[in-house]
């Protein structure tokens, strides 16, 4: 077979590949007469554009150009005619898709010429890459954005690589710092942080990366004069598609004058509490020397004594003893802050206990007509614990709840345990605890706002005291490690306190 034959029987097999490439190409493919005109379109480029085969053999590729690169695309096509060019190849070009947005496309670009090199028509790839385009346009806002909000942000913002290298500073950080841009990229950046917290910092830092964490801490910078102040740092890891972290975007907010703010709280909160100390000493020596002597009066009023005299005795007593519960309720909140008491600890039955606070308050909501319940475990629940303070804690909120519950209310203690703690929970039907509530009920001195409420019994309905109680029982519990918090849907609603301690076994 001469050489002639092999080709003609060669061309059936090499024109059903390039038709089985054409049509099933994952890109657009066309070809074109020299008019433009299309000749055949393949289904990739007719979902491109949004017309069918049938609606583009009827047009010109012009036809479909986007007007704004109409005349570079003449412009390219004669070039080709002419024999200038033998093609042209990735050639970015805009075509306008039959529901009237812009679909960006790569263009490549063929003639097609017979055996004396006449022109006979185009072929063309024709590459989607709107979203790349759309993506690029996208990142490139962002950027702009980013770059506007870090400009006018009042607060401190960088970036650094994964291990920590900075790579972009804003002008706030400058200002805080000190370190102009060239200073603070690299290493350079750490010169602004306080040799006193460094090392923490940066221990915080890795461990939030471990836990896959948001980075939290409250630390200082100083610049080159020597200056300090006090931040609020925090920094988020950014991922790459893969997951890997690619490096940290962090922002530092000046917090110097409400760390100022807080010192001189504590300072005055110091001598509030000093000043409470000596009203309280003060306030417990005429005390004691005035219950001595009613002792001795109640003797002689019992033999000699009317009925005004006494009822009149019975009013100042009452008086005196709550002025002395008041002087009492100081003195510990005081040495629960400065004198950090000591825990006796020994090991303790939590039902014996929660079993005797029960018994106690039992008689109290007796008299206000209130049903009261205990509900323990069935096994014994051990502590190592200062049994004294357990119980006062204990007496103090289950009072509370005979206080603050209307009479024929119900009341309820109980005791649960799991594996690795155990729960008390003092529950009532009164008045609850609403939200804003809730913020503060642990506060000294909270529960004395309204005068209209105090009394000087200790389980009248609604009666308040100094609001201390709630902030002793509170210390007291976390001195053990364990936790306090309450539960209340609202006013009218109830209420629960309930402590938690880890569970302690002989």
């Amino acid at each position: 077979m001469n050489r002639t034959a092999k080709v003609a029987a060669a061309l059936p097999i090499s024109e059903e590949k390039f038709r089985s490439v054409f049509e099933d190409a994952a890109i657009g493919m066309v070809m074109a007469d020299l008019d433009g005109k299309f000749m055949k379109i393949n289904p990739a480029m007719c979902k491109m554009v949004g017309y069918t085969e049938n609606e583009l053999l009827a047009k010109t590729i012009m036809d479909i150009t986007h007007i704004d690169d109409l005349s570079e695309s003449w412009h390219n096509v004669a070039k080709l005619t002419r024999g200038e060019i033998h093609t042209f190849q990735n050639l970015r070009e805009r075509f306008t898709h039959k529901a009237g947005h812009t679909i960006w496309g790569l263009l490549n670009a063929s003639i097609i010429k017979d055996e004396l090199g006449n022109p006979l028509y185009f072929i063309a790839q024709i590459q989607d890459t709107t979203e790349r385009k759309n993506a690029v346009e996208a990142l490139h806002k962002s950027e702009d954005h980013f770059r506007i909000l870090t400009k006018v942000a009042p607060v401190g913002i960088y970036r650094t690589t994964p291990d920590y290298k900075c790579v972009y500073v804003n002008e706030q950080w400058y200002k805080m710092t000190g370190l102009t841009k060239e200073e603070a990229l690299g290493d350079g950046w750490v010169k602004g942080l306080h040799p006193d917290d460094r090392d923490r910092i940066f221990e915080e830092w890795s461990n939030s990366v471990r836990n896959n964490k948001l980075f939290q801490s409250e630390y200082r910078l100083r610049n080159r004069e020597g200056k300090v102040i006090w931040v609020y740092g925090q920094a988020a890891s950014m991922e790459g598609p893969t997951g890997e972290i690619e490096g940290f975007v962090g922002t530092v907010t000046d917090i110097t004058k409400r760390k100022k703010a807080e010192k001189e709280l504590e300072k005055l909160d110091e001598l509030k509490s000093k000043f409470i100390n000596t009203i309280s000493h003060e306030m417990r020596t005429p005390l004691s020397k005035i219950i001595g002597g009613m002792d001795l009066l109640e003797d002689f009023l019992d033999e000699k004594g009317g009925d005004i005299e006494k009822k009149l005795f019975s009013i100042i007593k009452s008086g005196s003893e709550r002025l002395h519960y008041i002087a009492d309720d100081m003195l510990r909140i005081v040495k629960a802050e400065f004198q950090c008491p000591i825990l006796i600890k020994e090991k303790t039955s939590i039902n014996e206990l929660v079993s005797k606070v029960f018994m106690e308050a039992e008689y109290f909501a007796g008299l206000r007509k209130q049903a009261m319940s205990c509900a323990l475990t069935g096994e014994d629940v051990w502590f190592e614990g200062d049994r004294g303070k357990l119980h006062d804690v204990l007496m103090n909120l289950t009072m509370n709840a005979i206080k603050f519950t209307p009479d024929g209310g119900e009341i309820s203690i109980s005791l649960e345990q799991d594996k690795d703690s155990f729960r008390i929970k003092i529950e009532d039907s009164g008045i609850g605890v609403g939200d804003e509530e809730k913020l503060h009920i642990f506060k000294k001195f909270y529960g004395a706002g309204n005068i209209d409420h105090h009394s000087t019994g200790t389980f009248q309905f609604n009666s308040k005291g100094m609001g201390l109680g709630l902030p002793i029982a509170k210390h007291f519990v976390e001195m053990h490690g364990g936790k306090i918090r309450v539960e209340s849907e609202g006013k009218d609603k109830g209420s629960a306190f309930i402590l938690e301690f880890q569970q302690k076994k002989p």
